[in-house]
């Protein structure tokens, strides 16, 4: 070809051919030669192998021209195609994957040569010239058209071009960046600051829950011994609530045992309004009267609803005659005698003015009545009038009042000053005496003697009991002037009361919200016991030999609500008290009426059960105990007890059979007992001589018990050096283990009583029946500390220990163990392996782990050194509750103990058995404030009443 310039061109036609222009008539096409494949295989596009030339565009040359520029920019081709055969060569550019372009080509290049090299033809340039185009802005710095562009690639090409303000920006990112790691860094600090402050906050927040909580805790302590039982609950309770423990619950239940001593709820009346009084015929706990603005009614205690009503309006002021009588005054309307208990009115005693005292003769025969004018009138039973007089009312007058003595012939007056003279008006003499004694109130002791009371005005000062002996016209000489650590109200009743039970008389002074008890004759008798007191008792030698007080309020502790004793039975010590809606009536033990201290059956926090020579077993659930040829088993659920009379063994002639030892099954109905013959029951080695171990299998019920089988344990006859310090029977009942003092254990078959296995280990033992698993460890010497099954006798494990042993226990699940090792460290070893788990410095030795492992039973050698027990809170040879954590006492079971003393906790650490004593087993409750409040809560069975009532479980 010749240009108009004259240049010539020399070009191949072989492959070229005219775009088609639609409607140019000059533009025309070979249409054979257009289906004709033609070019170089290897540069070819996709389509030119398949479509017709027709078909074809410019973006199939831009495809060629991709290869070429991939082969000058890599010096390789994308892919191989094998230019002699067509068909291949078409798979290979249709479906192969262009190589990848090494990395040192620059990326948008790279992208613009892979752009060309798309499949399908619409992904490339519309034509050469979008690719030149596109070279240009990659030539020029500019962004390439090919694909996007990554931000950093952006971010370098950018700063290519613009180096100085790149450079600025790289700064002040750098800048930003380098404020930001600070802001984060003081983030982090910050935040790690406040978290430290959080955990300072939260440790001191702790802390300070902590001792508030032993500050509730010892200060319930002090409440409860001064007394103010109500007081000492709701810190109990507060420190209970704060976080539980046993030595909180077993505050609570110790208030409990406080609150029920000496008195037991009998029955709890609803009403729908108080009633203006209530009232007990004397000397009688069958029936209560209470007095409302419109009726009179009468209860029988135990029952449901009033037994009689009796419409009387606005009566007051009730008085007791006779357990079938009963006093009432209708204001201006005179005094109506009530039977009982029908409430009829038996008669009327004229009464003019506003009544202010009314009393009866203890004998029921006579009733003294005073009015506002000082008219003191005397009637008898049918309401006749015996005697009457009017006494002189001082204008300096406190509550004037009258007593009448036991047999109605004498009566005194006072005026409620103890300064003032009181008359004494013999109705047979029918003309008063005035005599002085400093009392603010009084009453007959006997027919010819009274006894007052003066009330100090403040509590430093005690109150002071007097004593006028009427034949001797004065004070006699030693007549018990003291001072007794009780509070005495202003406006409280004196009433003396015969003691059926010793003989004696009791004073008894009943205040508004509180009731207390004093004995005569006032001579130290016997040691006095520390009853229920608001004050401490004196120690000043006044000589008075027996005191018991009760504020109304200790009775019922759990409900803060005011209350109030409106009647007080001093024969019978019954008393009511009012709290809220309800009328409850309490009933003095009988010991309580005899003025001695008990243990009574329905107190919680020490309930207790004999036993023989530390004949004691437990496990979670029970506590098994001989005493005799009783099997006492008692439940540490709920403190259940219940009996079975156990056959013993025939003992050989001129010898006796006392129990030794005593195992059971964990189901609880097979168990061995280890008889001990001897020939005059001393504690001494040569009265002793076989030892029978006898199997029972007890009924369904636990009632009877059946001997199974008994056979003598040969070898062991005597007591010291070959006393038993383990008798133990296997879980299936198969097998009993004996472990003597001096390291002999022997396992006894128990179908024929033959020797199973026999293997001496140290002189400490420890069983975990459930499991069957036996440890023994040595106290003089260190050594190996050994596991063995119970079942065969096989060792299961052992370990070295580098001190003697004091005591080992094993854990409740019995897979690890509690080793006190001497002097002075706790231990916890996992028994399959003896690896150490925990280790506690104190000197205690472990007698039984608590379930939730925060509590143990432990006891210190008699001979543990000051500096050993430092702030543990126990004194050596004292058997204690104490902290699994620090080892320090938290209560005390018994001050002292001996080493061969048992002790387990119940299931859920409620209850703990201890033997404290080789005869006695004692059991401590601890339980939470509303299973207490259940306990205060709860009436004995009625008298004759069989049916078992539920007890609330602690």
């Amino acid at each position: 070809l010749v240009e108009q310039g004259g240049a010539v061109k020399l070009i191949d036609f072989g492959i070229a051919h005219a775009m088609r222009r639609d409607g140019d008539p000059q533009t025309t096409h070979d249409v054979a030669g257009a289906r004709r494949c033609a070019g170089t295989p290897q540069y070819m596009s996709p389509e030119q192998f398949h479509e017709s030339q027709d078909a074809l565009d410019p973006r199939s040359d831009v495809y060629s021209l991709g290869l070429v520029l991939y082969e000058l920019v890599s010096s390789s081709r994308p892919y191989d195609v094998d230019s002699t055969r067509i068909t291949e060569a078409a798979r290979v550019v249709a479906d192969a994957v262009p190589r990848p372009l090494p990395p040192s080509i620059d990326p948008p290049l790279a992208r613009v040569v892979l752009k060309c090299l798309e499949k399908e033809s619409r992904l490339r340039y519309a034509d050469a010239a979008a690719l030149a185009a596109d070279l240009r802005r990659y030539l020029n710095g500019d962004e390439v058209l090919a694909a996007p562009e990554p931000l950093w690639e952006a971010v370098v090409r950018i700063g290519r071009r613009h180096r100085a303000a790149m450079a600025a920006t790289i700064v002040t990112l750098l800048s930003l960046a380098a404020a930001t790691a600070g802001i984060s860094i003081f983030a982090i600090r910050a935040r790690e600051a406040e978290a430290i402050a959080l955990r300072e906050a939260a440790r001191s927040r702790e802390q300070a829950r902590a001792t508030q909580q032993l500050a509730d805790f010892h200060e319930s302590q002090f409440e409860l011994e001064k007394g103010r039982v109500r007081t000492a609950f709701a810190l109990a309770s507060r420190a209970y609530e704060s976080r539980p423990a046993w030595e909180y619950g077993r505050q609570i239940g110790a208030i409990v045992d406080s609150a029920r001593g000496d008195w037991n709820l009998v029955d709890r009346i609803d009403v729908a309004t108080q009633p203006a009084w209530i009232a007990f015929p004397r000397g009688s706990r069958e029936y209560l009267v209470q007095g409302f603005a419109d009726r009179v009614e009468l209860h029988r205690l135990g029952d449901d609803g009033p037994l009689a009503t009796a419409a009387i309006a606005g009566t007051c002021m009730p008085c007791p005659v006779a357990a079938d009588r009963l006093a009432v005054v209708v204001p201006f309307s005179g005094i109506r005698m009530l039977t009982i208990p029908t409430l009829a009115v038996a008669g009327t005693c004229a009464m003019p003015g506003e009544v202010t005292s009314l009393r009866s003769s203890a004998d029921g025969s006579r009733l003294a009545a005073l009015n506002r004018a000082g008219l003191a009138a005397v009637f008898d039973v049918a309401g006749r009038q015996v005697a009457s007089r009017t006494f002189r009312v001082p204008r300096r007058s406190g509550q004037p009042g009258l007593a009448i003595s036991p047999g109605g012939s004498r009566v005194v007056w006072h005026s409620g000053i103890w300064s003032e003279p009181k008359f004494h008006w013999d109705l047979a003499a029918d003309e008063p005496s005035a005599f002085k004694l400093a009392v603010h109130d009084l009453a007959f002791e006997s027919e010819t003697a009274v006894v007052g009371v003066w009330s100090p005005s403040s509590l430093s000062e005690r109150v002071r009991l007097l004593r006028y002996d009427f034949t001797l016209d004065r004070e006699p000489e030693g007549n018990g002037l003291g001072a007794i650590g009780v509070l005495y109200r202003q406006g409280s009743s004196v009433e003396c009361v015969a003691d059926a039970a010793s003989g004696e008389t009791a004073v008894a002074m009943i205040a508004p919200d509180s009731v207390s008890r004093v004995w005569m004759p006032l001579v130290e008798r016997a040691p006095a016991p520390r009853p229920l007191i608001l004050m401490p008792l004196p120690e000043d030698g006044y000589g008075f030999s027996r005191v018991q007080a009760v504020l109304g309020e200790a009775l019922w502790p759990h409900v803060n609500t005011p209350v109030a004793i409106p009647a007080y039975d001093a024969i019978t010590e019954t008393l009511a008290l009012t709290t809220g809606s309800s009328v409850l009536v309490f009933a003095a033990t009988p010991a309580r009426l005899a003025g001695m201290k008990e243990v009574p059956a329905s107190s919680l926090a020490c309930k207790a059960c004999g036993t023989d020579f530390w004949s004691f077993h437990a496990d979670d659930q029970e506590t098994f105990a001989c005493l005799g040829n009783e099997l006492q088993i008692v439940s540490l659920a709920n403190g259940e007890r219940r009996t079975v009379t156990l056959e013993p063994p025939a003992p050989a002639p001129g010898r006796n059979a006392v129990a030794w030892g005593v195992t059971a099954t964990p189901d609880g109905r097979t168990v061995a007992v280890l008889w001990q013959e001897n020939t005059g029951g001393g504690h001494i080695g040569d009265t002793f001589q076989r030892k029978i171990a006898t199997v029972y299998r007890l009924d369904a019920d636990r009632r009877r018990a059946t001997t199974q089988a008994s056979f003598t344990l040969d070898g062991f006859d005597g007591v010291n050096g070959r006393l038993n310090r383990e008798f133990v029977i296997t879980p299936d009942g198969d097998t009993i283990a004996f472990c003597s003092a001096d390291g002999t254990v022997v396992g006894y078959r128990v179908a024929d009583g033959a020797t199973r296995y026999s293997f001496e280990a140290g002189n400490t033992f420890a069983t975990h029946p459930p499991t069957g698993r036996f440890a023994a460890g040595r106290t003089d010497s260190p050594g190996d500390f050994r596991i063995h099954d119970l079942r065969s006798g096989d060792a299961l494990a052992s370990w070295p220990l580098e001190a003697s042993v004091t005591k080992a226990q094993f854990a409740p699940d019995g897979e690890t163990i509690y080793i006190g090792l001497a002097p002075g460290t706790l231990r916890q070893h996992r028994v399959s392996d003896g690896r150490l788990v925990s280790q506690l410095k104190t000197a205690l030795a472990p007698f039984a782990i608590s379930h939730k492992g925060d509590r143990f039973v432990g006891r210190a050698e008699d001979n543990v050194s000051a500096a050993a027990v430092g702030t543990a809170g126990w004194t050596p040879g004292s058997l204690v509750v104490a902290d699994l954590q620090t080892g320090r006492s938290v209560a005390t079971l018994a001050p002292t103990a001996h080493i061969l003393n048992r002790a387990a906790f119940g299931a859920d650490d409620t209850w703990i058995a201890s033997v404290t004593e080789r005869t006695v087993v004692r059991f401590t409750a601890s339980v939470d404030p509303r299973q207490a409040a259940e306990l205060l809560e709860q009436t004995p069975p009625a008298p004759g009443d069989d049916a078992p009532r539920p007890s609330p479980t602690p």
